[in-house]
């Protein structure tokens, strides 16, 4: 649900804000401010926003795996940055959208986050 939501999200939003890809700004060699938003489809990113929505979730059910979950969607958003298709604020929008989709659906189907695994240690019964 949540990669569907915030999918349908981030889609429609690039058309809003139309703002230009890093590339096309470079390549175009201006300065005038009015370059960032003149039809482009860079704000929020869609692929970051998939990533997230399918891996964020299962993040918090899954928290014994939660850190090997996260790593492809990080990837995914660091290359979009890297690759000059993304500013750092269309990867962060993205992710905000899935949290606020994640956050919502569980709020709406009662689900509670798991919490992480903790050793016990040698501790025994009654130790305190």
């Amino acid at each position: 649900l949540t990669s569907l939501a915030s999918s349908y999200a981030t889609g429609p939003l690039k058309t809003v804000f139309g703002r230009a890809r890093p590339s096309t700004i470079v390549d175009s060699q201006q300065i005038d401010p009015a370059i960032w938003f003149v039809g482009g489809d860079s704000f929020p990113s869609g692929h970051v926003g998939r990533y997230f929505g399918i891996f964020l979730p299962l993040a918090v059910v899954l928290p014994r795996y939660r850190l090997a979950l996260l790593v492809v969607p990080i990837y995914i958003s660091m290359g979009r940055i890297i690759l000059n298709v993304h500013f750092l604020s269309d990867v962060f929008a993205s992710i905000y959208i899935v949290i606020v989709c994640s956050s919502l659906f569980a709020y709406l189907l009662k689900i509670n986050p798991v919490a992480a695994p903790h050793s016990t240690g040698d501790t025994k019964a009654g130790d305190d």
